[in-house]
């Protein structure tokens, strides 16, 4: 069977480091493709395996294949993120691009991505025409259904919608720097290795492009730009009423959302790492998850960050 790959459709699929590559190579070489490879029927376009794919070609391993029958690219594309959300060991950062993309796939026509998101997981698609025209719902304007996609899909993943709108803004951010840095850049940060925030993403991707053609590839400068580009567009501080002339460093606004970012904390923690790059990577993602977590709720209080002083205590933890 001739499997075609879509460059589009591998795009969406999650990078490997080298050590998941070797570990799935040895694997395949040991005991063979034990799980077939997904492709759209029967246009034999590849939805999962690609590395599998890949590696079975160098090394000439016999694989199998299973088809999936969808109606349009779209219902192809939401198996795929739908499928990818539905893995364990994703980083969160993936995990909050593939919420993105959800999001953005099924706010365009609500009505038509319910009944996909109801099948997506099965694999059959959904013929429109088999509903007449009368029994056609009547399209809710753009507010209203982004609204109820945020909704449904925080419901679905167990966070808030303010957390489903940002991811949308995350993935769109990104994948505008992916056209101007290469997709290489898109792939480092969903695999957690440039030390880069969600908010990081978000400031860069509004920032005119000669202000990154000279960081493009530094991860760091990229980090002080967006860092300085946040502090230029900062409204003044407001003054502080008298009653409160001593406000707590850090009030919680939304705790769904302090406890997204804990649950990503451990995550990361939980990973198992013996090199001091590994864990010096760790160490930079746990401070993008609590920059990005705290950057929410303490905007514009700068005093406590030029001063090196904590904005969370042991005791606000417990």
């Amino acid at each position: 069977m001739d499997i075609v790959v879509d460059p589009e459709f591998e795009r969406l699929i999650p990078p490997l480091s080298e050590q998941e590559l070797r570990q799935l190579e040895c694997s395949l070489l040991d005991d063979g493709a034990l799980s077939p490879l997904v492709v759209w029927a029967p246009h034999n376009i590849l939805l999962d395996g690609h590395h599998r794919l890949r590696l079975c070609r160098r090394h000439g391993i016999p694989f199998t294949t299973a088809g999936l029958e969808f109606e349009s690219r779209d219902a192809a594309r939401l198996w795929i993120i739908g499928h990818q959300l539905g893995r364990r060991n994703l980083p969160p950062e993936e995990i909050a691009y593939y919420r993105g993309q959800r999001y953005q796939e099924q706010r365009r026509d609500p009505a038509e991505n319910l009944q996909k998101a109801q099948c997506f997981s099965s694999g059959h698609g959904v013929h429109s025409a088999d509903v007449s025209p009368e029994e056609q719902p009547p399209k809710p304007s753009a507010n209203e259904t982004e609204d109820k996609t945020a909704r449904r899909l925080a419901r679905a993943y167990n966070v808030t919608e303010r957390t489903i709108r940002r991811d949308a803004q995350f993935t769109e951010a990104l994948d505008a720097l992916a056209g101007l840095f290469g997709v290489e850049f898109r792939s480092d940060v969903l695999a957690g290795a440039t030390g880069l925030s969600k908010k990081d993403i978000i400031t860069l991707a509004q920032m005119p492009r000669e202000h990154l053609d000279a960081a493009s590839h530094d991860w760091g400068s990229l980090h002080e730009l967006a860092e300085m580009w946040r502090k230029r567009k900062q409204r003044p501080a407001q003054p502080t009423p008298a009653a409160e002339e001593n406000p707590p460093a850090f009030v919680p606004g939304d705790a769904q959302e302090c406890r997204d970012a804990l649950v990503s904390i451990l995550w990361v923690c939980g990973q198992k790492e013996e090199t001091l790059d590994g864990l010096r990577g760790q160490l930079e993602q746990i401070a993008g998850i609590a920059r990005e977590a705290l950057g929410q709720q303490v905007e514009g209080v700068e005093a406590d960050a030029a001063t090196g002083a904590p904005l969370v205590t042991d005791e606000d933890l417990l």
